[in-house]
């Protein structure tokens, strides 16, 4: 401030001089000064901005943490490059194609209520899952009917079904069922009484044997990460061939008669079979 100072009261000076040599000599002097006091204002706030720079630089951890310029900068995160591998925590919820996409197989019981034509089917299936959209498998179903005579039990008819299918996820759980498989279906009767005592029926009247096409949708869940339900909505096996292993017209009185039961066979071998709402419940691994 005193070279501001001075250099105004030259100036001043100068302006009320008559000497032209005084006037030139003390403006030289003025200029000086200016020159002199804007080198010092110069410097000085070059080192101001320089010890605080250094004061940023040595400042701990927990005082950046503190410091408002540091909390308005924006936090930079990480974002992991394994896409393999579902990354969750204990407390979010993951979703059933992550639960399929981390495990290779599924086992489950089977139990159809409403199955066509004889209800409460039961079974067991396996799947290898090949990805978050696809499973392939097998798929057991067993099913019958007792035959009665005046309310006693003299034989049974029993259906069983082995089906090769895939299951293809559209989403989360929503499936289409694809399939072939092959029916045997056989109608036993009781050979003697000792049968007839144990509900042990050992003479094959008929049997036959029927593939079909397979054809369903569904959804299935996943719980705990290794539980499963599955729900199968509908589902029907076209038969596209058959054949009659056993025939019953062997038991035939008359030609006419074997004829009859020939043709029901015919028929018989190409039944379609028909699920609602069949249940599927296991865990996957």
């Amino acid at each position: 401030m005193k070279y501001v100072f001075c250099s105004v009261l030259l100036i001043f000076i100068a302006n009320t001089a008559n000497s032209n040599e005084l006037w030139d000599s003390i403006k030289e002097g003025a200029s000086n000064v200016v020159d002199k006091s804007s080198e010092v204002i110069t410097n000085t706030t070059n080192k101001v901005k320089d010890s605080m720079s250094d004061d940023e630089d040595h400042k701990s951890p927990d005082e950046k943490e503190h410091d408002p310029k540091e909390i308005d900068k924006p936090i930079e995160t990480k974002q992991s490059t394994n896409t393999n591998k579902v990354v969750t925590n204990d407390i979010g919820n993951i979703e059933d194609w992550q639960i399929r996409e981390n495990n290779n197989f599924s086992i489950n019981f089977n139990l159809a209520p409403v199955n066509f034509p004889f209800p409460l089917a039961w079974g067991v299936n396996g799947h290898y899952i090949a990805s978050k959209n696809w499973m392939f498998g097998i798929d057991y179903l067993s099913s019958g009917k007792s035959l009665k005579l005046f309310s006693f039990e003299i034989g049974e008819i029993k259906e069983q079904n082995i089906t090769l299918q895939a299951k293809r996820f559209f989403g989360n759980s929503f499936n289409i069922i694809m399939g072939v498989g092959q029916r045997s279906t056989e109608v036993k009767f009781a050979k003697n009484l000792f049968d007839l005592a144990v509900n042990n029926y050992s003479e094959t009247a008929a049997e036959f044997r029927t593939r079909y096409i397979r054809l369903g949708i569904g959804n299935q869940w996943h719980f705990k990460k290794k539980y499963t339900l599955a729900v199968n909505w509908l589902s029907i096996d076209i038969p596209f061939s058959g054949e009659v292993v056993t025939s019953a017209s062997q038991y035939a009185k008359s030609a006419d008669a074997k004829e009859d039961i020939e043709d029901s066979e015919s028929i018989l071998k190409y039944y379609p079979n028909g699920g609602v709402v069949k249940f599927e419940i296991g865990m996957v691994f």
